[in-house]
């Protein structure tokens, strides 16, 4: 029994120990299913994060888009920098959320005077100065024109100052490009004989669907030159927050695709041609189909006109014609005006557009008398830069030659300079201040290279010695400056008409070059009358003066420097021409002349213009200086170069003909040495 006990409690034993492993398996794979669960739900969960982390950081990284709003108020800001004028800020109706966000974009550039208008009719105030109108709907717009158009401007409206006035206007409100296009057009028409050739409106901004579009209403569009119209400038696309064109968007309406723009003028061509060099006429016939136009104005508007793609037609002025604007001030020989030809109908009449006129006015500067030229100043006159240089070229080409030959075998030497030659650098020296040379070379390259060289230096020798010798009995001064920047950036003395001064002075310099000091006189003689009582000299009796003697105001920042210089004093006449601002059309010329003055583009203007004030009226002024350039000396390098490249040529062929001379001399020393062995073998075999 014993035994059969132990064998059951074996048995019972494996059973159990078989039983726990399988427990413990089951175990395991519950723990490790577990774990496989949290593990998974982690890796989702970081995974999550990590996206979102991913996300975020890609959005850090790249520059955040900017809202609509601020979108908006760049657009405003950079109207308000190109036009560089102040403005009211206007807000008519309800002022919104997103009006609101506009306006304070704007404020963070530039401090602005904002009204709220919330009922139109209610509003007496007349605008003062340019404006820029924030709307909620196009209808506010069509109020705005009834009311303010007859109430708000009353007289003023009916003033030609109100074309200095620039507007700019944002709509909230979502229309069509096509809806804005007609609603404008038909106020336009309503305003148009007010308005004459601007709109009530210059430019607006407005939501199209899903974009923001910047228009503007122009005269001129491709095969539409007689009409009004609203062209799209740019577009703001909601969806990317971008620009469609990353341009300046008020340079856009700067071609006037190839129309015409008439500029009108007077028909008294003869004091034109006798008077005024500025504007003028090749001939005196006054048929405009035979008359050319010449002179700085006429070249100064080709240069606008290619610029901004218009045509260029002169009118001629006609008295029976009636003109619409009367305040031409044509009795001025310097002042035309421009004309935009377009025949709409207002009220059954037809008439002429008439923009404000170009006026031509003339500024002089009081210039001292520039020092004389000193005599070693003069050593350089004869020759401009470009002949120095090459001269300088020419010379270091000759001494670094024969310094590079130096350390060449004799035989070269030998070729290049010829037998018996030992100071060929004396030799080039001597040769061009025309020392004779008492040894010439035996070589054909050496005495070709000697010929050209003693040519060369003859002809720049003598061209040198005799253009000083002129300039050495001559006083001359220093050039005086050409460009109107210069002038002032050296303190001259300027002198204007008073009638220019008040707006010319403000608008044709600006702050940083514009004189500091503006002294007014009752007449111009006032002026000189200072220089009268300093130097006890009669001006009036001895000299005579080509000075318009309505001149009254002198713009002079070194007044009191220049008083003792009176017998040493010219004036130079300095011509350029202005618009007063009424239109975009005649602002876009302006700018753009204004952009071409100190380009020297007035420069010819002074070839003519400059009168000696105290000296005979006949004495003509110009530069004494005759100053020999490359084209005057052409010649002598062509030749030269010619016979310098000849003799290069010369001497390979001799270089080759002695290399092979001296080949043949060595072939021939050893025919003759193997004659002479063959000679003593066949004696020393004769004796045997």
């Amino acid at each position: 029994m014993a035994i059969t006990f132990e064998r059951i409690e074996i048995r019972y034993s494996k059973k159990r120990r078989k039983k726990d492993n399988k427990n413990f398996g089951l175990n395991v794979f519950k723990i490790t299913f577990a774990c496989l669960i949290v593990f998974l739900a982690l890796f989702v969960e970081i995974s999550c994060e990590y996206v979102k982390y991913k996300a975020l950081k890609d959005t850090l990284d790249v520059e955040p888009t900017e809202p609509i709003s601020k979108s908006i108020a760049d657009v405003i800001d950079e109207f308000y920098i190109k036009n560089n004028i102040d403005f009211d800020f206007i807000i008519y109706g309800n002022r919104t959320n997103h009006i609101n966000d506009v306006i304070n974009g704007i404020k963070e550039t530039f401090p602005t005077t904002l009204k709220h208008i919330p009922d139109i009719e209610k509003w007496d105030h007349k605008l003062s100065r340019s404006a820029i109108f924030f709307m909620n709907s196009l209808t506010e717009l069509e109020i705005l024109h009834n009311h303010s158009f007859y109430t708000s401007f009353g007289t003023q409206f009916r003033n030609l100052e109100i074309k200095k006035f620039k507007f700019l206007i944002y709509i909230e409100e979502t229309k069509s490009f096509e809806t804005v296009e007609n609603i404008t057009q038909s106020i336009r028409h309503l305003a148009i004989g007010m308005l004459s050739d601007m709109s009530y409106y210059e430019f607006l901004i407005f939501n199209d669907e899903n974009k923001i579009v910047l228009a503007a209403n122009v005269f001129y569009s491709e095969n539409k030159c007689r009409e009004i119209n609203l062209r799209k400038l740019n577009k703001f696309y909601k969806n990317t927050q971008k620009w469609d064109e990353n341009l300046d968007n008020f340079d856009h309406y700067a071609n006037f695709h190839g129309c015409m723009v008439n500029f009108r003028i007077p028909t008294f061509y003869e004091y034109f041609i006798e008077g005024v060099k500025s504007f003028s006429v090749l001939n005196e016939s006054l048929s405009e189909k035979n008359i050319k136009f010449v002179g700085v104005i006429n070249a100064l508007l080709e240069t606008v006109a290619k610029k901004h793609n218009f045509t260029i037609h002169y009118t001629l002025k006609d008295n029976n014609k009636v003109w619409r604007s009367k305040n031409y001030n044509l009795t001025d020989q310097n002042s035309f005006g421009i004309e935009i030809n377009t025949n709409p109908v207002f009220y059954g009449f037809n008439y002429i557009y008439n923009s404000q006129p170009i006026d031509s006015y003339d500024f002089y500067f009081l210039i001292s008398y520039n020092d004389f030229y000193t005599n070693y100043e003069k050593l350089i006159f004869p020759f401009d830069t470009t002949t120095w240089i090459l001269i300088f070229f020419t010379f270091t080409l000759t001494f670094g030659s024969i310094l590079g030959l130096h350390f060449c075998p004799h035989w070269i030497k030998l070729i290049v300079f010829g037998e018996g030659i030992n100071n060929p650098a004396y030799n080039a020296l001597g040769i061009f201040f025309g020392i004779s040379q008492l040894r010439l070379p035996n070589e054909s390259f050496c005495r070709a290279i000697f010929i050209i060289y003693l040519w060369y230096c003859l002809i720049i020798r003598t061209c040198w010695q005799s253009m000083m010798f002129e300039f050495m009995t001559t006083d001359m001064r220093k050039p005086l400056p050409q460009l109107i920047e210069h002038f002032l950036s050296m303190n001259y003395t300027m002198v204007w008409d008073i009638i220019t001064t008040g707006y010319m002075y403000s608008e044709t310099f600006t702050d940083a070059n514009r004189p500091k000091d503006l002294m007014l006189y009752n007449n111009f003689e006032e002026y000189f009358s200072l220089y009268e009582a300093a130097l006890n000299f009669d001006t009036k009796s001895k000299y005579a003066f080509f000075v318009n003697t309505h001149i009254h105001a002198i713009l002079n920042s070194t007044f009191k420097n220049s008083l003792p210089v009176m017998k040493n004093e010219r004036i130079t006449k300095q011509s350029t021409i202005s618009m007063i601002e009424r239109t975009f059309i005649t602002q876009l010329i302006d700018d753009t002349i204004n952009k071409l003055m100190p380009s020297g583009i007035l420069q010819h203007e002074n070839d003519y213009s400059m009168w000696y004030m105290h000296r005979p009226v006949d004495v003509e002024v110009k530069d004494p200086r005759r100053i020999l350039s490359m084209f005057d000396l052409e010649f002598g390098f062509v030749i030269f170069l010619g016979f310098l490249g000849l003799s290069i040529v010369v001497f390979i062929c001799e270089l080759h003909a002695l290399y092979l001379k001296r080949q043949l001399r060595n072939l021939l020393g050893l025919y003759e040495f193997i004659r002479v062995i063959r000679e003593k073998l066949k004696d020393y075999h004769d004796r045997w």
